[in-house]
């Protein structure tokens, strides 16, 4: 199995993990960093995903990270956000909105404990955007590879239509000329029959003036 096919089977999993505990134990009433708005947020998304809601739970961290930055969550929810956006398809947009989540944590969070793997899932999806890319190059040039074949294969057949053409005209001027030669032929022995005619009367001519006349 690939490591693109692992990649996509452990993010969900990653998701439930994050939605059963993690830094969410935090943000839960009585914890250390209950007051925060942005904290309370977290929390919520989190109960959602265990539910299995992530389309309302990425519309509260997509909310998160747009308010003012509070380290130890903002950064949670940028990760966070950044899986759900890959969706099932990993589709390119979905891909490129991740990358600017995970790019925002890296940057703005270097120190949080999300970055690390932030940076390795961000170096992937990289590697995976630019092998689409170049699969929709190859699938292009095949594409026009069979475009190309077509238009010689159409060629070729136009060609050996018009070379059984020629064939046909050259059998059939083969057939004219054995016609002609064969009245050639005939013409020679009719000159031939009609040289010795002309001959014999001539002798004729002869035998008759030659003679005295009673």
């Amino acid at each position: 199995m690939s490591f693109a096919s692992n990649m996509k089977r452990i993010i969900p999993i990653l998701i439930v993990a994050f939605g059963m505990g993690g830094c969410a134990t935090l943000t839960k009433p009585g914890g250390l960093f209950y007051p925060s708005g942005q904290q309370l947020k977290l929390s919520k998304a989190m109960t959602l995903l265990q539910q299995g809601d992530s389309s309302t739970a990425a519309g509260l961290l997509n909310d998160i990270s747009g308010e003012p930055a509070v380290p130890g969550v903002t950064d949670e929810a940028l990760f966070l956000s950044a899986i759900l956006r890959l969706g099932p398809d990993w589709g390119m947009n979905n891909i490129e909105q991740a990358q600017n989540d995970l790019e925002r944590l890296v940057k703005g969070y270097p120190s949080s404990s999300w970055s690390p793997l932030a940076s390795s899932l961000a170096v992937f999806l990289a590697s995976v955007q630019e092998a689409r890319k170049q699969e929709a190059a190859l699938n292009e040039s095949s594409f026009s590879l069979k475009q190309e074949n077509k238009e010689l294969t159409d060629l070729n057949l136009a060609m050996t239509k018009e070379l059984t053409a020629v064939k046909d005209s050259n059998l059939s001027l083969t057939k004219e000329n054995a016609r002609l030669r064969d009245i050639i032929e005939k013409l020679k022995n009719q000159n031939l029959q009609l040289s010795d005619i002309i001959e014999q009367l001539k002798n004729l001519d002869l035998e008759l003036g030659s003679k005295p006349h009673q």
